[in-house]
């Protein structure tokens, strides 16, 4: 994949970790992508895909509170569909 092909991608990182999600922005933008959002934790996320639509999420598995497992099964679950292909 060229930088120009992921041009169009959008990204959405949910990590605790502050400096976890400042590296992974690094690396998505390096590859291309244009628009990477962060969320802090499931919470925050939630919030942010009633308003975006993303290609695809990283979610970081050990998470304080609802960890990435329990996000991604309610993710599921969830009569909203989040994505473009969805």
């Amino acid at each position: 994949m060229t930088a120009s092909s992921a041009s169009h991608i959008a990204a959405l990182v949910i990590d605790d970790n502050a400096h976890m999600r400042v590296l992974l922005r690094g690396l998505l933008m390096g590859l291309g992508v244009r628009k990477v959002v962060e969320a802090s934790d499931a919470s925050d996320a939630f919030e942010v895909l009633q308003t975006q639509v993303f290609d695809f999420i990283l979610c970081d598995v050990h998470m304080i509170g609802l960890d990435g497992i329990e996000f991604t099964q309610l993710l599921r679950k969830s009569e909203k569909k989040f994505g473009r292909y969805t």
